[in-house]
């Protein structure tokens, strides 16, 4: 071959991040789709893998089988349960993969070269958001937090591995996307970090780092800034304390009426509605500010069972992945979907490679695959 397998699934996964370019000087937005191509171009490199990978999808199947039994409508009418299910055999595949090869440094180099690329076209006038007046970086995504996943695990793994000039690089990246969701997921990662560190020393970090919190809070609330991030902070930060009585968060209404829906159905309370049916829920009714955190995701989609099972999974596969390279991916991963609500196919995108991190565990036949530590 011209060019080896590991080569072209690089290219795949520059590919999936890749969704739309737009230009704030051209003022013009163009999908490009490339989140499409890349996982078919992913699902056809991991073809191979079949073989390995036949009871997991014969289990996917059933599952999608079992929805369509108690929610036929959602399958006739919407493409969602369907692309959920490509999505989900994507991940089946990739973990016959993950057992074999170290993923970690082959992510770290595409996510780093993405990085690259996106600034030097920021720069040239495209991949801009201008919300608020300023020029944030986006890049090829759908809005500049959608690049959080990417900064915050090269950021916590740069100053891990002590590499301090990509991390500085990764530092001003992170500046140019005014992102609250960037620099909130940076402070939850290392949150989450200390609290499975089980140790005074990281206890103390923690209580400071709440004051720190507690503090910013107080005085983001009483600021009079006109800068609008300043204001958006301070929207969001007295909708949570006043338990929304001041402020403003749009998407939390939206999910509440969506809320009282789904428990008005004992069998969507209880079970959901399906792979994919909140996106399917927001587009069958026009809706423009959404909320799909990875709670949403699984209770939603999957029901209170659902969420129950995803946030034992979750746990167990934040324990389970201690000391290896991928913890900071899969810390990273939480951490970006616990807060994220705008991002739409990013976010399924990412809930979908958090996924495919635990299924390499829950379809091996080793206790734990053999990785690297980050250091001794």
């Amino acid at each position: 071959m011209l060019i080896d397998r590991i080569s072209l699934i690089k290219i795949a996964l520059f590919s999936t991040l890749c969704i739309e370019i737009t230009s704030v000087p051209l003022d013009f937005y163009i999908p490009i789709y490339g989140n499409v191509i890349g996982f078919i171009f992913l699902l056809i490199l991991l073809l191979r893998n079949i073989k390995e990978s036949i009871p997991a999808l014969i289990l996917l199947i059933s599952i999608s089988i079992f929805y369509f039994l108690i929610n036929p409508n959602y399958y006739y009418n919407s493409i969602e349960p369907y692309k959920a299910l490509v999505y989900a055999i994507i991940v089946v595949l990739f973990s016959v993969d993950l057992r074999k090869i170290d993923y970690s440094p082959i992510l770290m180099d595409v996510f780093f070269k993405y990085l690259l690329f996106i600034v030097i076209v920021y720069f040239l006038g495209f991949g801009i958001d201008d919300a608020g007046g300023s020029l944030r970086i986006q890049g090829l995504m759908s809005e500049p937090s959608a690049l959080s996943l990417i900064l915050c695990y090269l950021f916590w793994s740069y100053l891990k591995l002590r590499q301090f000039k990509k991390l500085f690089f990764v530092i001003f990246v992170c500046l140019l996307t005014l992102s609250l969701v960037v620099y909130a997921q940076l402070f939850i990662f290392y949150i989450i970090y200390l609290l499975l560190e089980f140790d005074f020393k990281s206890y103390l970090r923690l209580f400071s780092i709440g004051v720190i919190i507690v503090g910013a809070i107080y005085f983001i609330t009483k600021s009079d800034s006109d800068f609008w991030l300043i204001r958006k902070a301070a929207d969001a930060a007295l909708y949570t304390i006043s338990n929304g009585d001041e402020g403003k968060n749009t998407r939390s209404v939206d999910l509440e009426k969506l809320n009282e829906e789904q428990k008005s159905n004992s069998f969507s309370y209880l079970i959901g509605n399906g792979p994919n049916y909140l996106v399917y829920y927001y587009g069958s009714r026009n809706m423009l500010t959404t909320t799909q955190n990875i709670q949403s995701i699984l209770y939603f989609n999957y029901g209170l069972f659902g969420l129950i099972v995803g946030i034992w999974w979750i746990i167990f596969t934040l324990f389970y992945l201690r000391d290896t390279l991928y913890y900071f991916l899969f810390l990273s991963a939480i951490s970006y979907s616990l807060i994220n609500t705008a991002s739409g196919i990013v976010n399924d995108i990412y809930l979908y490679s958090l996924l495919f991190l635990s299924a390499s565990f829950l379809f091996s036949n080793r206790l734990k695959i053999a990785l690297l530590k980050f250091s001794n």
